[in-house]
Order: structure tokens, then sequence, then C-alpha cells
């Protein structure tokens, strides 16, 4: 549960990084959707999202059977993300 949340915190700060590189950019565009709002993940909202999901469903792979992501959907994405990732790192060789 630490890694994901230190993993979503990074994430909050390289999307903070972006968001304000591209801010005026936005600005410039009216009508546009304002990614900004919805980039990121700010630490406090995923801790009390998982405990949410952990105190609702017992556990993360509880509620992704609940929804649907058995551990058969889960054992198959896990390996197509190994399969992306081994080809890549050939490709760069």
């Amino acid at each position: 549960r630490r890694e994901i949340i230190e993993e979503y915190f990074l994430s909050e700060k390289t999307w903070s990084s972006l968001a304000d590189r591209s801010k005026a950019t936005m600005e410039a565009i009216p009508g546009r959707l304002d990614k900004q709002a919805f980039a990121g993940a700010p630490k406090e909202v995923m801790v009390q999202t998982l405990g949410f999901i952990e105190s609702t469903y017992g556990s993360i792979n509880a509620y992704l059977d609940y929804i649907g992501f058995d551990r058969e959907w889960r054992r198959r994405f896990v390996c197509a993300v190994a399969t992306n990732e081994q080809k890549l790192i050939k490709s760069r060789l």
C-alpha cells in the first residue's frame, strides 16, 4: 500500500511540473478542458481512496474482483505489461 501511495505522489509532482508549463497554452484556448484540474494524484487523496476500498471491500484484490477484474484478468494484464516491457527493452538494444 505504501508503495502505491508513493508512486502516485511521484506522479502528482510530475503532473504539477507539466501543468505549470502548459498553463499558458490552456488559458489561450477558451472552451478547452482544464487538464490541470484532473492531473496528478495528491497523496492524501490516494491514502483516503485506498483506505475506503480496504474498509469497504476488505482488500484491493477483493475490490477488483467485485468490479469484474478478477484474478484471471489481472494475470492477463500482468502478462501483457511484461510482454510490452520486454519488447521495449529489446527495441532499445
